[in-house]
C-alpha cells in the first residue's frame, strides 16, 4: 500500500469488510475452486469434504463456513478468495489487449480502456483496493460488492466497508493506521504517512500492563523474558511504520505509572549505558541516560 501511494499516487482505498466470512464460506463452490486449482486427488477431496462437514456438538452437520481454529481453515480460505484476486488483477494489473502481446503495448493500450485502475492488498480475508481517482474507487466497490455476492455466495458489512480518501481520512490495515501527507511545499506531492491504529495502541498497552502484573504477582525471571518477548514482538511488528517512535513513546508513557508503582520495591533501576553490551545489542537507538529496570538479575527491554 505504501508503494503504490508512493510511487502509484492511489490516494482513494476502497475498504472491503466481508460479513462472517469464515463462517459463511460454500463447501460446494469451495470444493470446484479446490478442483479447479488442480487439486483432484479423490483421498484428499473426500478428506477435505469431511473435514468441512465434521459435526459440531450442540449445533449438527454444517452446511457451510470453515472449522474454526482448523488447521486448514486459513488456506481455505485463500483458495476461496484466490478468485477474487485474480479477478482484480485481470480488470488492470495483469490484462493484456488482443492486438500486441508486449508489456509496453498493454501498458499504453490500457490508457485506453475502460478498464479500472486499480491493485488488490490482501491478506486473509482483510484486503484493500488501491485506485487512483474516486470514480474508479466507486467502480471497484460496486463490482466487488457484486463479485463476492453473486460468484462467491459473500455478505459485505455496508457500515464498516467505504471508499477512503487517503489525503484526507486514514485506513486501518493489519494494525496499522495509513494515510497520505503532503510531502514538503509541493502541492501535489504526497506520502505515505503510517501509525499504529488505535486498536493496536489500546492491545500494546493492555498486553504490557498485564505483563507487569504479572512481574509484581510472580516475581522471577521467567516472567521478566515475557514481558521482554512481548516488547520485542511489538517493535519488531511495528517497526516498519513511519511513526513507530512517536507510537510506541506514547505506549511507553502510559505504563510509566504502572511501572513504577509496581516494581518499584522490587527492581533496582540503572542508566541503560551501564547494561552489559550483550543487551544493548537487542535493541537500538536507546540514550544511554534512560532508566532501565532490573529484576532478577535480568535488564527488562525499554520500549523506546
Amino acid at each position: 500500500m505504501v508503494s503504490l501511494i508512493n510511487l502509484g499516487k492511489h490516494y482513494y482505498c476502497v475498504d472491503i469488510d466481508i460479513k462472517g466470512f469464515f463462517d459463511n464460506v460454500n463447501h460446494g463452490k469451495l470444493m470446484k475452486q479446490i478442483w479447479n486449482l488442480g487439486i483432484r486427488d479423490k483421498r484428499l477431496l473426500c478428506i477435505i469434504s469431511k473435514l468441512l462437514k465434521c459435526e459440531i456438538e450442540g449445533e449438527g452437520i454444517p452446511t457451510k463456513g470453515t472449522p474454526q481454529g482448523g488447521i486448514l481453515s486459513p488456506l481455505l480460505s485463500n483458495i476461496v478468495l484466490n478468485e477474487l484476486d485474480w479477478w482484480i488483477s485481470d480488470q488492470w494489473e495483469t490484462y493484456m489487449p488482443r492486438k500486441g502481446n508486449s508489456k509496453g503495448f498493454a501498458q499504453y493500450a490500457r490508457q485506453y480502456t475502460n478498464l479500472k485502475d486499480g491493485y488488490i492488498v490482501r491478506y486473509a480475508d482483510d484486503f484493500k483496493i488501491m485506485c487512483r481517482t474516486y470514480p474508479e474507487a466507486q467502480r471497484y466497490y460496486h463490482a466487488v460488492v457484486d463479485f463476492l455476492n453473486n460468484r462467491l455466495g459473500l455478505e459485505i458489512s455496508p457500515e464498516k466497508s467505504k471508499v477512503t480518501n487517503l489525503k484526507k481520512n486514514s485506513s486501518d490495515f493489519l494494525g496499522f493506521k495509513i494515510k497520505a501527507v503532503p510531502q514538503g511545499k509541493s502541492k501535489y506531492g504526497y506520502v505515505a504517512k503510517t501509525d499504529m491504529c488505535e486498536k493496536a495502541l489500546k492491545k500494546s498497552k493492555a498486553n504490557l500492563r498485564q505483563k507487569i502484573l504479572e512481574i509484581q504477582n510472580h516475581t522471577n525471571a521467567e516472567e521478566v523474558k515475557k514481558y521482554n518477548s512481548a516488547v520485542t514482538g511489538i517493535q519488531n511488528y511495528y517497526r516498519i511504520a513511519t511513526n513507530v517512535y512517536n507510537n510506541l513513546t506514547e505506549v511507553d508513557y502510559a505504563l510509566l505509572r504502572t511501572r513504577n508503582n509496581r516494581l518499584r520495591k522490587k527492581a533496582k533501576i540503572v542508566r541503560f549505558g551501564e547494561t552489559p553490551s550483550d543487551f544493548k545489542k537487542k535493541t537500538t537507538g536507546i540514550r544511554d541516560c534512560k532508566k532501565i529496570y532490573r529484576i532478577m538479575d535480568i535488564h527488562m527491554l525499554p520500549i523506546t
